[in-house]
């Protein structure tokens, strides 16, 4: 199974699951010494879990790069680096653009995986 390090931290550390590798294209903070898959034997995977702050479609670029400069400050914060490092969480931050990149990159990647897989889209 794939989760975000923050959901599976507490599991970890009990003893109660134990995990072979992480997602990302480098070693995680909150699994130190793991390996990721990509060394594992599954080159160029990276499917890193993010967390962001979106605004809807054709929000005026003056809003975004207000939101955007205030959690980069946010994100700065020592003691608030600190507390998301200890559930697993790794502060990240990104432009408007970057982030839009991302988005897209990761679509692409799921349906391509999707596809390879046979998997067909439903409705709920």
């Amino acid at each position: 199974m794939f989760d975000a390090a923050p959901a599976i931290k507490p599991r970890v550390q009990g003893g109660r699951l134990n995990v072979f590798g992480v997602a990302n294209k480098s070693e995680s903070q909150a699994f130190a010494g793991l390996k990721p898959l990509a060394e594992l034997g599954v080159p160029g995977f990276d499917t890193t879990a993010r967390i962001a702050l979106l605004a809807p479609a054709g929000a005026p670029d003056d809003i975004v790069r207000v939101l955007n400069e205030a959690m980069q400050k946010i994100l700065q914060d020592p003691q608030l680096k600190s507390k998301l490092a200890a559930i697993g969480n790794e502060v990240f931050i990104a432009s408007p653009q970057d982030s839009q990149a991302f988005i897209e990159k990761e679509i692409k990647f799921w349906d391509e995986a999707a596809e390879a897989s046979g998997v067909k889209p439903s409705k709920l």
